[in-house]
């Protein structure tokens, strides 16, 4: 990096950031009388490390094009939106990769948790435990969501007031 840009870099990619160097930072130490302990330089100032003797003269020219605060809005909306952008890349880049190495299970069939006295399903012979693979000789594991299909072949079916098939294992 340049000259008081500070960069860090973490065991986790979370947090992470670059810090510009400002030229105007030089009115917070006069304002506080104290020097500063970053290594971020001001112009024509001595940035104080910790330890006196690594103090390092660098000199920041407030009109500097490259300084960041003089670059173009659009410029630093980039630079500002880039790391939100790439911690959301990363974030799906994390999601897809886990579901490609460790895989995604199958559709499991639709076990019957309770039959209710009286009803359709009791009178046609579902028993609770029945695991539910069919609905008119179409697995139910075909859909992407095995109940929502499992129920929608049944509304239909039942809307148009035509019998359908159901078949269960035990």
């Amino acid at each position: 990096g340049g000259v008081g840009v500070n960069y860090v870099l973490r065991t986790l990619p979370l947090g992470g950031y670059v810090s510009f160097p400002k030229a105007r930072e030089e009115d917070d130490e006069k304002d506080s009388g104290q020097p500063t302990n970053r290594v971020n330089a001001r112009p024509g100032k001595v940035a104080r490390a910790k330890d006196e003797s690594q103090s390092v003269r660098c000199k920041i020219d407030p009109n500097d094009p490259t300084l960041f605060e003089n670059k173009p809005f659009a410029q630093q909306a980039l630079v500002v939106c880039a790391g939100i952008i790439f911690n959301l890349i990363l974030s799906w880049m994390c999601i897809f990769g886990g579901a490609v190495s460790v895989g995604v299970p199958p559709p499991q069939p639709i076990s019957i948790a309770r039959v209710l006295d009286g009803t359709p399903a009791e009178a046609a012979g579902f028993r609770v435990g029945d695991k539910l693979i069919a609905i008119n000789e179409r697995a139910v594991t075909d859909y992407s969501d095995p109940m929502r299909g499992a129920l929608g072949s049944i509304r239909k079916a039942v809307s148009a007031h035509a019998p359908f098939t159901a078949t269960v294992e035990r």
